[in-house]
């Protein structure tokens, strides 16, 4: 959080020529460190501050540069981590639909990284940042942002082979439904929506989540517990009714004439569905 506020600020005081040629500054000593982890370790975090500033600097101005996307797929790894970390924060997205090349880049890189790191950036970073949310265009670009990154609407053949596991595209469908939820909570506030779930014991238990974007445990609800204790200690009233009605055989009943209009039911082959008269069995001397 740290990084990305200092990146925010970067991009608050320089052009964006500056931030660009600083961004190009630091790749070429990322790239001159070479297996050097000391130097690596201190040009890290300032490559990362200047990705966030690029980024914070492109969605501020809703830009939409070519030259500049593919300048920065060019830079490969050096800037790997800083875009994958881009990703936590709501207010980068836009800058990734602007830059189509640059995304792409980014979700191969999200497919190559463990599972637990992948899940960890587009899951809970990303669904704190997006509780803290207000901004109902940002939300939206979010979510085709993260549909991009599951590959939704494309072939396997058009994802090059990479493609994410099910359980990077299950974050990305959790932080999508959070998002959704941040709109719903903009467009329609003070609206909630309680969700129930049945415990194998036989208990229910319930959760909310308001238009404020609260979400908290519920006590059980106790209407919906009353009538599930209701149906479990006595016979369904409807489904006694329906027991007593007569419909099968022959049935002369006023029920029965009401449901057949006073057809009578007489037994037929079994073959054919012939009436069967006077004859007894299943089939008829007919199909005999």
């Amino acid at each position: 959080v740290s990084t990305q506020s200092t990146g925010e600020a970067i991009a608050g005081t320089m052009s964006g020529e500056e931030l660009v040629g600083c961004l190009h500054q630091c790749v070429a000593e990322f790239n001159a460190c070479g297996d050097d982890k000391d130097q690596l370790g201190e040009v890290k975090p300032r490559v990362l501050e200047a990705v966030h500033a690029v980024l914070a600097w492109i969605s501020a101005e809703n830009l939409s540069d070519p030259a500049l996307d593919g300048a920065i797929v060019e830079m490969g790894a050096a800037v790997k981590w800083g875009l994958l970390r881009g990703l936590s924060f709501a207010r980068h997205h836009r800058a990734f639909l602007n830059m189509p090349q640059t995304l792409e880049m980014t979700r191969r890189n999200l497919a190559g990284i463990p599972a637990k790191k992948g899940v960890e950036i587009i899951g809970a970073d990303l669904q704190a940042d997006l509780a803290a949310c207000e901004d109902k265009d940002t939300l939206e670009v979010v979510q085709e942002v993260l549909k991009f990154l599951t590959g939704a609407g494309r072939f396997k053949k058009e994802l090059g082979g990479v493609d994410l596991s099910s359980g990077l595209k299950n974050s990305c469908r959790s932080s999508i439904n959070k998002a959704k939820d941040g709109v719903l909570a903009i467009v329609r506030p003070g609206f909630q929506t309680i969700k129930h779930s049945h415990q194998k014991n036989g208990n229910v238990s319930s959760s909310t989540e308001s238009g404020n974007k609260s979400s908290k445990p519920m006590q059980e609800d106790a209407r919906l517990a009353d009538t599930v204790a209701a149906r479990m200690s006595q016979p369904d009233a409807i489904a006694s009714q329906n027991s007593s009605l007569r419909v099968s055989a022959v049935d002369t009943s006023a029920q029965a004439a009401k449901l057949v209009g006073d057809a009578q039911k007489v037994p037929r082959c079994g073959i054919c569905t012939k009436p069967m008269g006077e004859e007894g069995g299943n089939v008829c001397s007919r199909c005999k």
